[in-house]
């Protein structure tokens, strides 16, 4: 009888389906799974493109940034504090240069370096002068006593615009100390520090002659102060340490321009190219200290600082602790 049915399907090509039926109501539950798989899917990378604009945000701040280094040494008795400020390239910090004027007069320094650069060779001196005024260095014989000492030292911006000897005049004229391949004792505190200083190689020198005067007030041993020197390019060090300074402050390298903490200081330098060694912070020698300003140069960059904030430099000189 069953062949007799089987037969008769096949005659008629009628198919016999073995499929077990659908579930009611499976098509609408997995329509629903594929919903939530895409909604989860566009919720993980709204939160991917929410951290990158959040990163790139936050890596493009330039508001300014005061940095502080705590160093020890023997050949002082009193604390003292130091602001270096390098690569303004004359650009503004708020109106009459206002921030810049309170960050710095918020550190009550005992001195002020101006490690190159602060004069551009492209744009007019406004900010280097409206800066030196609003700390109250203004165009007279001599300086203010009330006032901390400031030195500079030239950048190769003063030197290529021609005008490094206007900029040194201009600051001469309101009490800076110009320094030209020499040191200078400076008493501050009851505290005696020579402050060295070298003009920029741009300024057609042989760099081992410039630093040979530079040094010749400063005693190469059993030294008795601490001596620091102000020297704009940070690519130079190993020169540098060959002579006699426990402090060496330089600027130049704007940090790098590009930086990703953690993983990358600094794109590309001036004299060091491309992952520079020496484009901001600290580094640590056998018996010398060498602090690199990441500048403060923002508005006029060929391109954007990114994760590079331009700062200003406070330096805490204490007394060393362990002395015996």
């Amino acid at each position: 009888m069953r062949q007799s049915q089987d037969r008769d399907h096949e005659a008629t090509g009628e198919k016999i389906s073995l499929e077990v039926p659908e579930k009611k109501g499976g098509a609408k539950m997995e329509k629903e799974k594929d919903h939530k798989r895409r909604k989860k899917k566009r919720l993980i990378l709204s939160v991917i493109l929410a951290g990158l604009l959040m990163f790139l945000l936050m890596g493009f701040n330039e508001t300014l940034l005061v940095r502080h280094y705590h160093l020890q040494t023997d050949l002082i008795d009193e604390p003292l504090t130091f602001v270096l400020l390098a690569d303004l390239h004359s650009n503004f910090y708020g109106q009459e240069q206002e921030e810049l004027i309170q960050a710095i007069e918020s550190l009550h320094p005992d001195g002020i370096f101006l490690a190159g650069d602060i004069a551009d060779d492209k744009i007019p001196h406004e900010g280097m002068i409206c800066l030196m005024e609003g700390l109250g260095y203004q165009k007279q014989p001599g300086r203010d006593e009330g006032l901390p000492a400031a030195f500079y030292v030239t950048g190769n911006h003063e030197c290529w615009g021609g005008k490094a000897d206007q900029v040194k005049e201009i600051l001469a004229q309101r009490g800076v100390r110009v320094l030209e391949n020499q040191s200078v004792l400076l008493e501050v505190k009851g505290e005696k520090l020579y402050i060295c200083g070298m003009e920029d190689p741009d300024s057609n020198r042989y760099v081992p002659q410039m630093l040979k005067e530079t040094f010749q007030a400063v005693p190469s041993q059993d030294r008795q102060y601490f001596s620091i020197l102000l020297a704009h390019r940070p690519e130079l060090i190993s020169t540098y340490l060959q002579y006699p300074c426990d402090l060496i402050l330089s600027g130049h390298a704007h940090g790098g321009q590009w930086r990703i903490p953690g993983l990358i200081d600094g794109i590309y330098a001036p004299g060091q190219g491309f992952f520079p060694e020496n484009a901001g912070g600290i580094r640590y020698y056998p018996d010398k200290v060498h602090i690199i300003s990441r500048g403060l140069a923002r508005d006029t960059t060929a391109v954007p600082r990114f994760y590079n904030r331009p700062e200003l430099v406070a330096i805490h000189l204490s007394p060393q602790t362990d002395k015996e």
